[in-house]
């Protein structure tokens, strides 16, 4: 990571979203991101169904969310324990 480098954010939308309010919080958060660093704010999103899916067939990026990611909201327990449970479905 460089002082110039984007700041990757993954997310994991619940089912319960509305779909219009969630693509305006996603807009605001990359804007600010960008406002607080300087630095692009890219967000990597997936319905819950989605990251289910990706965790069973072995998404590497999930597995680097997992050994180097930090969390801000949510629990790094929580997103190893559904990693653990779809990779065994």
């Amino acid at each position: 990571m460089t002082l110039g480098s984007d700041i990757d954010v993954i997310l994991v939308r619940g089912t319960e979203s509305d779909d219009d309010v969630w693509e305006q919080r996603l807009t605001e958060l990359a804007r600010l991101i960008a406002a607080w660093t300087g630095n692009d704010g890219r967000i990597v999103e997936y319905a819950y169904e989605e990251f289910r899916a990706a965790a069973a067939v072995g998404e590497p990026l999930l597995d680097d969310v997992s050994k180097q990611g930090l969390t801000v909201a949510g629990t790094r327990a929580w997103f190893n324990a559904q990693l653990r449970s779809a990779r065994r479905s």
